[in-house]
């Protein structure tokens, strides 16, 4: 793919996820946030179903152009054959969720549209209905075909890959969470945007502190990554800066695991870094940060962590959403991502990364992510 395709794709993907991260803190300050259980038993939020559809408008508008979406949203038409998605939420579970729930998610886009302005072709925000909000989620079907064609090679054409909440469970209690969005092509992220509304930018550590809150991601493989704040600042400045881990860790190890236990072993998380932190010559870990969603690979890629694991109950197969963005951000800024046994992560394989062994490994360095894998391997959870 041309660099300047690749430019006009990535500004798209940026645009689209501060959309929702604006869709996300509409829902929040209007109290709205209340969830519902999907098939799986995770919660699912206004906001989640909101931010998706406000991404998907945002990236047919700017790729595609004003007739796109009009055609799309008048039911006249649907997304063009190009435009290809793997995104977390579905319309059908959208639609079970009862007349209630369409009616927010609808009032959610149609409010946060008026607002910014930043997804919408016209002058003015109509009002919108449940029946608009349904044919925007489905916008994301039909993909199947351009997964098979991923898997086939080829030159496959790409897709998207979208988290529109990622960490739903932070963002209901007021912590963190992401908006990730990567376009994957030939099995692997080729960029990526990731929006972290309440990671402050430019840094931060345990205990807080560090500017600004509202950060933005963005990454392209083999261009390096980014970061700058969410929003513009005040009169201008601000924009990208390169990111690069902190490799050396001279005041100490810092590892990055999942707020809720639900979603990774936090037994087997301490006991792997206490064998890391012999292996590498260090006496004990600095800290350790729990927090929600793809936050973390953030972390690790502009130097605050050092560590992040991921060890999910047995027969949890993990999604590609949760970490197509997250690895390529990481990777680009001198970091290292496999699952727990040294594979490289393969999103070839549809929705989930059921080619890969259940827990996910990213480092500062390769001799600290050798170290973890030994540490997992001799602690049965990598067997």
């Amino acid at each position: 793919m041309q660099e300047e395709r690749i430019a006009e794709m990535l500004s798209a993907a940026k645009s689209a996820v501060v959309s929702a991260a604006r869709v996300a803190s509409f829902v929040s300050r209007g109290g709205a946030v209340g969830s519902v259980s999907k098939a799986d038993r995770s919660p699912v939020t206004v906001a989640d179903y909101a931010a998706q559809g406000a991404v998907t408008l945002s990236l047919l508008l700017s790729l595609h152009g004003p007739s796109s979406t009009r055609a799309l949203l008048s039911g006249t038409g649907g997304p063009p054959p190009s435009f290809r998605m793997v995104a977390e939420e579905d319309a059908g579970e959208l639609a079970k969720g009862g007349e209630g729930l369409l009616n927010a998610v609808a009032a959610a886009l149609g409010g946060a549209a008026h607002a910014k302005g930043a997804f919408w072709p016209d002058a003015g925000s109509p009002q919108w209905e449940a029946g608009d909000v349904l044919r925007v989620l489905s916008a994301v079907g039909g993909c199947e075909g351009g997964l098979d064609a991923e898997r086939a090679g080829g030159g496959a054409p790409g897709y998207w890959v979208l988290d529109p909440i990622d960490g739903t469970k932070g963002y209901m209690r007021g912590g963190q969470y992401a908006v990730g969005l990567a376009f994957v092509k030939d099995g692997a992220p080729l960029f990526c945007a990731i929006a972290c509304p309440s990671l402050p930018h430019p840094a931060w550590r345990v205990g807080g502190g560090g500017g600004g809150v509202g950060t933005l991601f963005t990454a392209v493989a083999g261009g390096g990554a980014f970061m700058e704040p969410l929003e513009p600042a005040p009169g201008g400045g601000g924009g990208p800066t390169r990111i690069h881990v902190d490799a050396d860790a001279p005041h100490g190890l810092v590892l990055c695991e999942s707020f809720d236990p639900v979603h990774s072993n936090h037994d087997a998380s301490a006991r792997v870094a206490a064998a890391v932190a012999a292996a590498v010559g260090r006496p004990a870990w600095a800290s350790t940060i729990q927090v929600d969603s793809m936050c973390k690979y953030g972390l690790l890629a502009r130097g605050c962590g050092h560590v992040y694991m991921r060890v999910p109950r047995k027969g949890y197969v993990e999604k590609v959403w949760d970490h197509a963005p997250g690895s390529l951000l990481l990777r680009e800024a001198g970091g290292v991502v496999t699952d727990g046994r040294g594979g490289a992560l393969d999103f070839s394989q549809g929705r989930t990364l059921k080619g890969n062994h259940e827990v996910i490994v990213g480092a500062c360095s390769q001799r600290v992510h050798a170290a973890v894998l030994a540490a997992l391997a001799a602690g049965g959870e990598a067997q």
